[in-house]
């Protein structure tokens, strides 16, 4: 219709639909390292125990998810730093490993293996019903319900609470629920590293409530390393301590794009923390 020049935020869903279009041009920002993950507050007492937390996560089935839910628009994500990002560890492959046998072992390992009436996972009386909190905002709550539904089957339910964006920084600043997602973008392992997982940044950002001497020790060592290699070897070790305990659930790694009418000469998508947009110096009509 003309009713725009630029935008970074056309529906995912129609993305293929642009780029068919002869009005519109589409061009997706890559690199592009945006992650959509379902963190973990450990302290709580549902997912306190590592196998419970790696259960939920290889349970998953991300490619369905994926293709299902997103449309192809997003890749399946089993490591929290993307492989291309700098500073990414390789020996992090592998650690998520979707096989929805073991997680039923894991669970029944870690004393979860009474049922209820509705085949929900028991232990001492209570359920396994984790409260998780997520944006009431475009693809969350189709991939939360998603997740859920697979999860149900191992026994586990999730007890999903959509926010609104308005309220929810300020509810995640506080211990009463189990599991929250965010999609978080970066550009380098280290800044995720930095960011999340050292202990100094409890309680916010570090929501997993994450203490663990190691980690602080290959962040700070990443942080103040003199040379590629010292930062390097920091950043990977850290990244190995915090995907063996399965703090997060990585799902998938989100793709952006930016689409223009065609009189928009120029236009190219960067990478800016979920914007396109770059002061549009290389654009002109």
């Amino acid at each position: 219709s003309g009713r725009f020049d630029i935008t970074s935020h056309f529906p995912t869903q129609f993305i293929d639909q642009a780029k068919k279009s002869p009005m519109l041009n589409v061009d997706e920002a890559k690199p592009n390292f945006q992650l959509m993950y379902f963190g973990f507050k450990i302290t709580r007492p549902l997912v306190s125990d590592k196998r419970v937390r790696e259960a939920m996560s290889i349970a998953l089935n991300r490619a369905e998810i994926t293709k299902a839910v997103m449309l192809g628009q997003s890749d399946p994500a089993y490591t929290y730093i993307h492989e291309g990002a700098l500073d990414f560890a390789p020996t992090t492959k592998g650690i998520v490993k979707e096989d929805v046998a073991r997680a039923n072992r894991l669970l029944d390992e870690a004393g979860w293996s009474k049922r209820d009436k509705d085949g929900i996972r028991m232990k001492d009386g209570v359920r396994l019903e984790p409260i998780v909190y997520i944006p009431q905002v475009t693809y969350f709550p189709r991939v939360s319900e998603a997740i859920q539904g697979q999860l149900r089957k191992v026994g586990v339910a999730w007890k999903i609470t959509a926010l609104d964006s308005t309220i929810m920084p300020a509810k995640l600043t506080g211990q009463d629920f189990d599991l929250w997602t965010v999609t978080v973008p970066y550009l380098s392992a280290g800044e995720l590293m930095n960011f999340y997982f050292d202990s100094a940044q409890m309680p916010v950002p570090n929501r997993m409530n994450w203490k663990d001497a190691a980690t602080d020790a290959a962040i700070a060592r990443g942080r103040t390393a003199l040379n590629d290699a010292d930062r390097r070897q920091g950043y990977q070790t850290a990244q190995e301590i915090v995907m063996k305990e399965h703090l997060w659930i990585p799902v998938m790694n989100t793709k952006m794009y930016q689409t223009t009418t065609k009189k928009i000469k120029g236009s190219r998508a960067h990478m800016l923390f979920q914007y396109t947009f770059y002061k549009g110096l290389d654009l002109s009509q």
